[in-house]
């Protein structure tokens, strides 16, 4: 799973570093960081949505489709949000299997 988390993070960092946002590309990096912890703990679960978000994401940026590349990454976001505040309730009741 630890290679999963590297590629992961690569493919967020490329992106922001893509974009041409420096802040963006700033905040990203220690954020991946501090978040590797829960990505490791729901990669088995999460990794094949997150691969299908991430080649919506990559194809709308290589198409020049900002818009689209904008709200696929929205969704990205979301959908990686809901499942790591789901994991990290699990960890505080104790439930996580």
């Amino acid at each position: 799973m630890d290679q999963v988390a590297s590629l992961n993070t690569a493919f967020h960092v490329t992106v922001a570093q893509a974009a041409g946002n420096a802040y963006l590309e700033l905040v990203a990096a220690p954020v991946l960081q501090r978040a590797q912890w829960v990505f490791l703990r729901t990669a088995a679960k999460r990794a094949p949505h997150s691969w299908r978000e991430h080649a919506a994401v990559l194809e709308a940026i290589t198409s020049g489709d900002e818009d689209a590349a904008e709200a696929a990454a929205r969704s990205h976001v979301a959908a990686a949000q809901e499942s790591f505040l789901a994991a990290i309730a699990k960890l505080r009741t104790g439930t996580e299997h």
